[in-house]
């Protein structure tokens, strides 16, 4: 198995802990050194994935804005229900889809059947998932049809992914696209020279609660 340099919250217990760490060395076992270099010239379409909160999805914005202003790539979020209402509402998207992911869920009893079946509706060339979570991982490789899957394996699953992307520990949430620039040819981008303050919808939603 690979080293890897962990990312976990503080009151994640040692119990879950042990448990990451003995399905990822199962993981990278049965993966083996089989798998083929992802090709990436055929991509045309890119899926972000941030099935998490609000304020994660919000932070991640000017970035998107920016793939969206450099490349020819088609653009599509994939969030959760609550964060749909600001998605799409954003003009430098092309399309949100909704996949609620239960183990995300305040306040809100969600199914995992439901949230199957919402991701098996998703078909992208290269999915590109934000969070470097285990569970993203395991739901995304196995239920998303896609070409190529990018992401981070700072909390496990990396040997799920096509393409592992190098983690910055201690760095801001802005910068955990820097590595997908990179990988698509777009080295040194910065970020601010692409987003305007108008770009977040000022528009009133109602009937959500946030």
């Amino acid at each position: 198995m690979k080293e890897i340099r962990y990312r976990f919250y503080p009151n994640t217990s040692s119990a879950s802990l042990r448990k990451i760490k003995l399905i990822d060395k199962f993981l990278y076992f049965f993966k083996g050194n089989g798998n083929k270099t992802p090709d990436k010239t055929a991509i045309k379409e890119i899926t972000i994935v941030q099935l998490a909160h609000i304020g994660d999805m919000i932070l991640m914005l000017p970035a998107i804005k920016a793939l969206n202003s450099i490349s020819n790539y088609k653009i599509n979020l994939l969030v959760s229900s609550q964060n749909y209402t600001i998605a799409s509402k954003l003009n430098f998207v092309d399309n949100v889809v909704v996949a609620d992911a239960p183990y995300f869920s305040r306040g809100k009893k969600v199914s995992y059947l439901k949230f199957i079946r919402q991701l098996m509706k998703v078909k992208t060339g290269l999915i590109y998932d934000v969070r470097g979570d285990l569970r993203n991982n395991f739901f995304i490789k196995f239920f998303v049809r896609k070409k190529l899957f990018a992401g981070y394996d700072v909390g496990g699953g990396g040997a799920l992914l096509d393409v592992v992307f190098p983690f910055t520990h201690g760095g801001h949430v802005t910068n955990l696209f820097e590595p997908l620039f990179n990988y698509l040819g777009y080295p040194g981008i910065d970020i601010t020279k692409y987003w305007k303050e108008d770009d977040l919808p000022y528009e009133e939603i109602t009937g959500q609660t946030f």
